[in-house]
């Protein structure tokens, strides 16, 4: 037999209209005392005791009962249908009641005609349908119809293809001492270099619940790249290119390319540079440390006891004071 939920179903006889309580099978849910009451008031049958009912189901073991519920003989009642929509109007499910003696019993045009009754115009799950039309189980819980969930979207993303985050930390050598002067904090770059790469949002698709109501994804955030110094997008504005060789640097979510690598001073702050392009230092050069440009190097301020070479021209606009340790040379003027 299997298991099976208890159900009831009314009974019209001669002298009066009976309630047929059948009870579960196999571990199947008990009758629900408030679930017949709901039933015959639906079926205009009032004046039944609901205590006498509650405690029939409660005894009972494995015999169908029969209860008076009204001298009367009603109008045959067809097979029917209470029908829940969940909260968030993702979910139907429904439970079904078997017809009275001659009642009528619903067909698949029938159920989504009562689900279109109470508002399910979307989602409807026909095979649950049929399913329930080809092995009838009363009191038991059917999920007829289920929304679509909206498909959420992703962000723009910019990804950078070079060091965006120099953190000029100090290298601590393998016998404990600190070095000050190979901090690498210049994003060297050449020519024809992909700079960033956009991912381009993905808006996501809208979802549906089963009364029809569209369901928007959330809002995703856009982006977009853009051209400044020395640098040009892609044909399809996905990457930026380096139009140069020298350095990139990230401000303001702009990134710029530049061949001239320009600092206020030359010390711990800096470390040693060297560079493809031109060097432009606004201060001093302090001793101990050195600047290789394959450009030119033009300093504002004073070179300490400092190592200076140049492929191009060298410019010190305030002279020397080098302790008899500095050592300047280039290919091109000595200015």
């Amino acid at each position: 037999m299997g298991k099976k939920n208890g159900y009831f179903e009314l009974v019209i006889r001669e002298h009066g209209t009976f309630l047929k309580l059948i009870p579960p099978t196999e571990g199947g849910e008990k009758i629900n005392v408030a679930e017949v009451a709901a039933y015959l008031t639906k079926q205009k049958i009032n004046g039944f005791d609901v205590r006498e009912l509650n405690s029939v189901i409660f005894k009972m073991i494995d015999k169908p009962v029969d209860i008076l519920v009204t001298s009367d003989k009603i109008i045959p009642a067809s097979e029917t249908i209470a029908v829940d929509i969940s909260e968030d109007k993702m979910t139907v499910t429904a439970r079904f009641y078997p017809p009275s003696t001659d009642g009528r019993l619903l067909d698949k045009d029938g159920i989504i005609t009562d689900l279109a009754m109470v508002g399910v115009k979307a989602g409807v799950d026909e095979k649950a349908i049929e399913e329930f039309l080809g092995n009838r189980e009363y009191c038991k819980s059917y999920t007829l119809a289920r929304g679509i969930e909206p498909v959420q979207g992703k962000d723009a993303e910019i990804t950078y293809h070079f060091n965006t985050e120099i953190s000029l930390k100090p290298t601590i050598n393998e016998d404990g001492t600190v070095d000050f002067h190979n901090l690498n904090n210049i994003a060297r770059v050449n020519a024809g270099d992909v700079l960033a790469t956009l991912t381009k949002e993905d808006l996501g698709h809208p979802g549906i619940n089963v009364c029809g109501e569209v369901i928007r994804p959330r809002e995703v955030a856009k982006l977009r790249l853009s051209a400044s110094l020395n640098t040009v997008l892609s044909e399809d504005r996905l990457q930026l290119i380096s139009q140069v060789n020298g350095h990139a640097s990230l401000v303001n979510d702009k990134v710029f390319v530049s061949n001239i690598y320009e600092v206020q001073d030359v010390d711990a702050s800096t470390g040693d540079i060297t560079y493809d392009g031109n060097v432009v230092v606004k201060g001093n050069v302090r001793n101990g440390y050195s600047i290789t440009a394959q450009g030119n190097i033009e300093v504002s301020g004073v070179i300490e006891g400092a190592i200076l070479k140049a492929e191009g021209d060298v410019l010190l606009k305030r002279g020397i004071q080098g302790m008899g340790r500095a050592n300047v040379s280039c290919k091109g003027n000595l200015i």
